[in-house]
């Protein structure tokens, strides 16, 4: 099997539409984003290092926060009114007495303590909500996404508002202590071109991009941002890039309409951005080892009629239909007659809503099919379905 079908396929997986956060993330919400730009604007040392620490490939954790850089950290935070207000007052001679600024200095404190475990805080709960989806699903989706496309890609007659992340380094949190957060590359996943983006393009262009290499372990390859948008230019996909020593605020950008060409944006947000579903990296593994059996032939319809005419001989020669069907759990018509279909044709596809009984439709099949002496093999997107089988 090549590996045109299934490059096919695994492109189909990743949706190309506004629910997609990998190609439109709207705003930063609690617990499954946090906006690095928050910290990172005007420092231009920390700005040079995370960029750094991106494009080595985390040779070395990067301090997100911690009490060194706490004074930096702050004077891009917001003060809370009451704070700014005597502040004000003391710089403008309306209240320059000693009481005033202890009082200013006591408030100054609280409020910079208050502000770093807030931020603190926000990042522990993305790292929670995270970890909690690897257990259910396991995936652990957390990126930092940098830098930012914003702009319109046209899909038919409709246009797709774009606002999302040109790479994807993946990367896990690790809280120190109360004042410090490090973050460091997830050695487990590649570095990655946003898919998504690059597929919603060459689907709107009518681009054939199945040679263009999508994932890295490490930039080495790039020298900068705008060697990205070079190497995506040569397989026809257009982003202006400006060029920028600085990160941004996420909500410094405004929103992009349906006049705007995509371009990039140096935001950086770290963020749970699920790329596609979980059998993604099934069909990325199957494209790069170019792995195929009968099985897999016959499912995505690749195989020839000669050879699709073949297995189905073999399996009749091979394989006795029995009349009996050996199940646990009561079924009605509809179940018991796919538990029939199974053990006659092999490959099926079986929907059912919520409520329909497939587990107790699976239940039966795997007995059956055990009781004919066969194997079983049982996998699931999630860990509870598994428990419930």
């Amino acid at each position: 099997m090549g590996k045109g079908i299934y490059t096919y396929y695994k492109e189909r997986l990743i949706e190309i539409g506004g629910n997609n956060k990998c190609l439109y993330l709207k705003s930063i919400v609690r617990k499954s984003a946090y906006d690095l730009g928050r910290l990172f604007e005007g420092r231009d040392e920390k700005i040079a290092e995370f960029v750094d620490f991106l494009w080595s490939g985390g040779k070395y954790p990067l301090t997100v926060i911690s009490n060194k850089e706490k004074a930096s950290i702050l004077r891009n935070l917001d003060l809370s009114d009451k704070g700014a207000r005597i502040q004000r007052d003391v710089e403008s001679g309306l209240n320059v007495d000693a009481a005033a600024v202890r009082k200013l200095e006591r408030i100054r404190r609280e409020e910079s303590t208050r502000a770093i475990e807030s931020e603190i805080t926000k990042i522990k709960e993305l790292k929670r909500e995270v970890e909690e989806i690897e257990k259910e699903t396991g995936r652990y989706e957390l990126y930092v996404g940098y830098p930012f496309v914003f702009g319109c890609i046209p899909q038919g007659s409709a246009k797709t508002l774009i606002k999302a992340p040109l790479l994807l380094f993946p990367v896990k949190i690790d809280v120190i202590d109360e004042a410090t957060v490090e973050i460091s590359i997830n050695q487990a996943e590649k570095i990655r071109i946003n898919p998504a983006l690059v597929y919603a393009y060459a689907q709107s262009k009518r681009l054939n991009i199945e040679n263009l290499e999508l994932e890295f372990d490490d930039m080495s390859s790039f020298k900068n941002v705008k060697d990205v948008v070079n190497y995506l230019a040569d397989a026809h996909i257009r982003i202006d890039c400006p060029g920028s020593s600085n990160v941004h605020k996420y909500s410094s950008f405004k929103e992009p309409d349906t006049k705007y060409e995509l371009a990039v944006r140096y935001a950086a947000i770290m963020a749970r951005l699920p790329i596609s579903n979980s059998i993604y990296n099934d069909y990325t593994l199957l494209e790069k080892k170019n792995l195929a059996n009968d099985a897999v032939s016959e499912l995505l319809r690749f195989a020839n009629k000669g050879k699709q005419k073949k297995i189905k001989e073999q399996r009749k020669a091979k394989k006795l239909h029995e009349d009996n069907s050996y199940i646990v759990k009561m079924l009605d018509y509809a179940q018991s007659e796919v538990v029939k279909k199974v053990d006659q044709r092999g490959n099926m596809v079986i929907y059912g809503p919520p409520g329909t009984g497939k587990s107790q439709t699976i239940v039966n099949i795997i007995t059956d099919a055990i009781c004919k002496h066969k194997r079983v093999l049982v996998v699931s997107q999630k860990k509870a379905a598994l428990d419930v089988v």
